[in-house]
């Protein structure tokens, strides 16, 4: 007996001992150890995980290395946490860890990770000097430490427009069309990498450059290159290599690129081992010149690169008068790669397209307008196989046209490459109604379509920008489907060098970076995107760090168009307004549209103020606001009609989404029964709406407690509606279009892969499955699932605190099984209309509110589920 009971106390202090699990998914700037880290102080993330529900962190520890360890701190906090240690130093590679207290301070298990950094220091680059004009750059050098001396090597590349870095003949890594797009006049971005592949004696750096958007035709500038791989010995020295006069340059096998008409490759003009030692370098190599810096600052490339993530497969092959006509059963972009075997000398044309000719022989390339959008590649006739595809452009197609394939072409001869901003899925929605998960499926397809390191309006035709409505109009969406933090951590700092470059330090143009559409300065709905991502970065992701950092250049653009409102909002700038709409519907006032976003702008100003602990502003702000929104209501409301501008739905979605400072409170029910009865009766269940008003339709039908409307509007299969898109006769979709009378509007302007209309992603996910952020960061977490709408629905989002999950069937006896997922460090308020019947599986009393005809009910962390009658 008394071994046993010796034997039992040391059981359970053993048991009460264990640790709980280490925290999972650590971060540094919102990447898994991240490389080329330029922030002095870095921000850390992580996620507790926890074998028992309920359950919130009560502390952390933080370790990073022998420069800084931040004590045990209490709080629930798991993103946004500053370093604050000693100052890091540029490369180098620093090993951090974290621990977590659950709520009975019980100590987790240790985590550990790392980060390595770029420039921290200003000098960092100062011996590099960019060199151009030429395809490719080499530079051979001994090497005669010994590998076992070396610690670690870096290699540091900007090569603008796009490049490709080797060494030792090997290519360096998977990423595509990189550097990202920026104003290159106030910020070039550099990509750092990790090499392991130098030996013992000469070792060869070889850079490919391709024009890009840096050099793209309208540019009129020439490509290059700046260079630095940072060889550390393990006893401290350090090894530079820069690009410099000592390199060697040389025309390539690329003979023509341009991101819009594609790029031309003869195989004849390559040079096996250009980039590998023991190249006997011909007299044609020269060596590289130095050329001016393109004028912005360097800055690192902390954000996703673009990848080729998918493969697809030709569908169908038509041979006509002896090329090919190939189909794929989905629109993407990106490129194809070409098997052959040829003669030497054999050109092979291939051309991309979205459309085909009504008699399905032949590719329809008028929505391209002036984009060639070919590639040409003329073979090396090596009697093997040969492989091509571009390194340098990109094209937006579901059919190609190859001219001058030599004998039988197979569905092995092309092969499709879909590339994106490699961002991680980290949400998913199906339901019970087919419909619905077709135009999800559109929505995805067109998002990652629209992903090159900015968000694009679309990636076919000689376009292909930075429009910023089209980015603001699918925020939600996006950051629900995509791990979009460093992304837009990215683009808002575009915006920002937007700003002080054509913007003075004030306004903004339509589209970042300004291109050859869109000035200054920006009409207020596609400048809105400023605010508008920090609000969602707020919101989402809980980053007070970024509305610091913006807070001041916020204020100077918002202020712009406040200004200017004094003038009266009849004569707001206006350049689009509410754009597309349905034909024959025609878009509201345009004055009316802008200043419903300048009052909506200031009340986010509001916001931040008040987050950031500036009440003087907050006050002002909202004075404002509300003193537009009275002007607003007198400027745009008819009396006699009751309703707002021409009556149209967009017209009265603007009011309502405003309504406290913009409708007087006696005169919203009206308005908003005006609204319903206008899409339920006069349209018959359809919308009228441009991308604004759609967007804000779906979202002020379902603030106002009609869910049921919106979704007829989801569900809606004939025109103008997202299903029409999906089910029409004339040309199915696989990704959104532009227009919603695509196969008959203008052909000038009728891309099939434009992303603006899929904010009706977002609203999926915060409507149908009903999970919404009622703290920043979702500390607390709204869970309101429309069980009354659907049979079904599964949906998933990986927020910054964890995955939360909502799931419902209906039962033969029209029972609903609901299932919620709380992630670890959260609570949630489930939201159920009243008069249910609850029978939880855990059998527990739960915390239950009753609010205006809802059943509040709280929840820990966990899985919980519940029968619903």
């Amino acid at each position: 007996m008394i071994k046993i009971s010796i034997f039992l106390l040391v059981f359970v202090i053993a048991t009460h001992q264990q640790s709980i699990s280490a925290p999972v998914d650590l971060k540094v700037e919102y990447i898994p150890s991240p490389i080329g880290v330029d922030s002095p102080k870095p921000r850390f993330s992580w996620l507790p995980s926890h074998e028992s529900g309920d359950q919130v962190q009560s502390a952390y520890i933080i370790k990073v290395g022998d420069v800084w360890d931040s004590g045990k701190i209490k709080s629930n906090q798991t993103s946004q946490i500053a370093y604050n240690g000693k100052d890091l130093s540029s490369n180098t590679v620093y090993d951090w860890s974290v621990q977590w207290f659950d709520k009975d301070d019980k100590a987790s298990a240790l985590a550990k990770s790392t980060f390595h950094t770029g420039a921290i220091s200003n000098d960092f680059f100062k011996d590099a000097k960019w060199i151009g004009h030429q395809q490719l750059h080499r530079l051979s050098f001994d090497l005669n430490n010994t590998l076992d001396s070396i610690k670690n090597v870096y290699a540091y590349i900007s090569g603008i427009g796009y490049s490709q870095l080797y060494i030792n003949g090997k290519k360096i890594s998977d990423d595509l069309l990189n550097p990202a797009w920026t104003s290159y006049d106030q910020r070039v971005l550099y990509s750092t990498y990790v090499i392991k592949n130098l030996k013992q004696g000469e070792n060869v750096i070889g850079v490919e450059v391709g024009n890009g958007w840096y050099g793209q035709e309208r540019s009129h500038k020439d490509k290059r290159v700046l260079f630095q791989l940072v060889i550390t010995l393990k006893d401290g020295s350090v090894i530079k290599k820069v690009s410099d006069e000592t390199w060697s340059s040389s025309l390539g096998p690329i003979t023509y690129d341009d991101v819009y008409n594609g790029e031309v490759y003869d195989a004849r003009l390559e040079q096996p081992g250009w980039d590998s030692p023991n190249f006997k370098q011909p007299a044609s190599w020269t060596k590289s010149k130095q050329v001016p810096s393109p004028g912005g600052v360097l800055s690192s490339q902390v954000m996703q690169p673009v990848r080729a993530l998918k493969q697809l497969l030709v569908q169908t092959i038509k041979k006509i008068n002896g090329n090919y006509l190939i189909f794929f059963d989905q629109n993407f972009t990106g490129w194809g790669r070409l098997r052959v075997k040829a003669p030497a000398g054999t050109k092979i044309e291939i051309h991309y397209s979205e459309l085909l000719h009504k008699n399905k022989t032949a590719i329809d390339v008028s929505n391209l307008r002036s984009a060639r959008a070919t590639d040409v590649y003329v073979t090396r006739g090596t009697g093997d196989y040969e492989y091509y595809e571009p390194k340098f452009t990109f094209h937006g197609f579901q059919y190609v046209w190859i001219v001058g394939f030599p004998g039988e072409f197979t569905k092995e001869s092309f092969v499709g490459k879909h590339l994106y901003t490699s961002v991680d899925t980290v949400g998913t929605f199906s339901t019970s109604e087919p419909i619905l998960n077709q135009i999800q499926r559109l929505v995805w397809w067109g998002q990652t379509s629209n992903l090159k390191g900015i968000p694009s309006d679309c990636p076919q035709r000689d376009e292909r920008y930075g429009w910023l409505a089209d980015a603001a109009i699918v925020l939600e969406e996006s950051i629900y489907n995509f791990d979009m933090a460093a992304f837009y951590t990215k683009y808002i700092r575009d915006i920002f060098d937007n700003q002080n470059s054509g913007g003075k330090g004030v306004t903004i143009s339509d589209t970042v970076p300004q291109s050859a559409y869109g000035g200054f300065p920006a009409d207020p709905a596609w400048g809105t995107a400023y605010p508008d991502i920090a609000t969602n970065m707020w919101n989402s992701f809980g980053d007070v760090q970024l509305l610091s950092t913006y807070y001041e250049p916020l204020k100077r653009y918002i202020d712009f168009y406040s200004k200017e409102a004094d003038k009266g909002l009849e004569k707001m700038i206006i350049k689009y307004g509410d754009w597309v709409p349905p034909p024959p519907f025609t878009r509201v006032n345009g004055p009316m549209t802008s200043s419903f976003f300048v009052i909506r702008n200031l009340i986010q100003m509001a916001e931040f103020a008040k987050v950031l602990g500036k009440q003087n502003d907050h006050d002002a702000y909202i004075a404002r606001a509300k003193q537009l929104g009275a002007e607003y209501h007198q400027k745009f409301y008819n009396k006699e009609k009751q309703y707002y501008d021409n009556g149209f739905q967009s017209a009265q979605v603007f009011a309502l989404k405003l309504a406290p400072y913009i409708i007087p409170e006696s005169l919203v029910k009206s308005v908003f029964d005006y609204l319903v009865n206008d899409v339920i009766n006069t349209q018959k269940n359809h919308l009228t709406t441009g991308i604004w008003g759609t967007k804000y339709l779906m979202e002020v039908l379902s603030e106002y407690g009609r869910v049921d409307v919106a979704l007829g509007l989801a569900k809606q299969t004939t025109y103008p509606s997202w299903g029409y898109m999906v089910v029409n006769d004339v040309e199915p979709a696989t990704t959104l279009w532009e227009l919603w009378n695509s196969p008959t509007g203008d052909v000038g302007m009728d891309s099939r892969n434009h992303i603006m209309f899929g904010c009706v992603g977002g609203w999926f996910y915060q409507h149908l499955a009903g999970i919404t952020a009622l703290s920043p960061g979702y500390g607390y977490i709204n869970l309101k699932p429309a069980i009354e709408l659907l049979d079904g629905l599964e949906s998933s989002y990986k927020s910054v605190r964890g995955e939360i999950k909502v799931q419902w069937s209906r039962g033969v006896n029209n029972d609903t099984k609901l299932v919620l997922q709380v992630p670890v460090n959260s609570v949630a308020r489930l939201q159920l209309k009243s008069g249910y019947e609850l029978t939880w599986d855990d059998g527990k009393v739960k915390d239950v509110e009753h609010v205006d005809g809802l059943v509040h009910v709280n929840l820990g962390s966990g899985v919980h589920i519940v029968m619903i009658k």
